[in-house]
């Protein structure tokens, strides 16, 4: 966990340096929940992951579909998962669910491997693929000086 929350650090203090607004969303247990409302301070993000939850269940969709509330064509959405999702908002298939609210959301993407060696790979890979954006792993944003999506 202290790898994705450098990981996430340092890739919002690129959207800080732009002065983009930034918005933190986790997703454990049964629901997704905004960690920041949307927020041009660095210290206010360094504060929501000191807090970030982890473990439990995935929901993955109510992520995704809380995500639609704060983006727009302009935006980026930044992506941290390892893939994993078991909670559904209706009553179908968890991972099919989210794909498809993936597969609705237009805006720039990136999609972050958090997976270890036991995850299923191609499950980031089909994510990545249904929110049209490149995916990297934890390893490759190690040094990455700049990153562009747009």
């Amino acid at each position: 966990m202290r790898l994705v929350k450098g990981a996430t650090l340092g890739l919002l203090t690129r959207s800080f340096r732009k002065e983009d607004e930034v918005v933190v969303i986790a997703f454990r247990g049964t629901s997704a929940q905004v960690l920041l409302e949307p927020s041009k301070l660095i210290e206010d993000v360094v504060t929501a992951l000191e807090y970030l939850p982890t473990g439990g269940r995935t929901p993955l969709s109510h992520a995704l579909e809380s995500a639609k509330t704060y983006l727009t064509p302009e935006s980026l959405l930044i992506l941290l998962t390892d893939g994993r999702a078991n909670v559904a908002l209706g009553r179908g298939d968890p991972w099919q669910e989210a794909l498809q609210i993936a597969g609705e959301l237009r805006c720039h993407s990136l999609v972050v491997d958090t997976g270890t060696s036991i995850h299923l790979p191609e499950r980031t890979s089909d994510l990545a693929d249904a929110l049209r954006a490149p995916l990297v792993t934890l390893g490759d944003l190690e040094g990455m000086e700049e990153l562009t999506i747009r």
